[in-house]
């Protein structure tokens, strides 16, 4: 017959047995969870990326009302009134403002990188739209 001695340690070893079986099988359950998985693109999605154009990539095609003009700034310097606000658009070609006649109030599609929210760097301007402000100072059309 055991005496207590033995008893107390058949239950330990008993207990650290199944706590060894329960933490093995708490390992399978833990690595048998899907993992997440990236999957790359491939050179067709690069190639339609592509073929779309800047218009529909709003983190290199720009529009907006010019709102101010600043050419003796250098890079000259655009303020548009955009989507999300005021922006200052930097025009990367120094010409690129008087060679497309920009003037106040006239609404422009760029093409360049923006940086942040306020902040783009134009190469290309295009006019949308040319646009009279009305100078409520003077109280006449431009």
């Amino acid at each position: 017959m055991l005496t207590c001695g033995s008893w107390l340690l058949l239950r330990a070893i008993v207990l650290a047995l199944a706590l060894t079986a329960a933490a093995s099988g708490l390992e399978v359950v833990v690595t048998s969870s899907p993992s997440s998985v990236a999957l790359a693109a491939d050179d067709k999605d690069k190639k339609d990326n592509k073929n779309k154009g800047n218009d529909d990539d709003e983190d290199h095609v720009a529009r907006g009302m010019v709102l101010g003009i600043d050419t003796l700034k250098d890079p000259p310097e655009l303020v548009l009134a955009g989507a999300d606000g005021e922006m200052v658009v930097r025009v990367v070609k120094t010409d690129e403002i008087s060679l497309n006649g920009v003037r106040l109030c006239d609404h422009l599609k760029l093409d360049g990188e923006k940086i942040h929210e306020y902040l783009f760097e134009a190469t290309r301007i295009e006019i949308e739209t040319k646009r009279r402000c009305y100078r409520s100072s003077e109280n006449v059309l431009n």
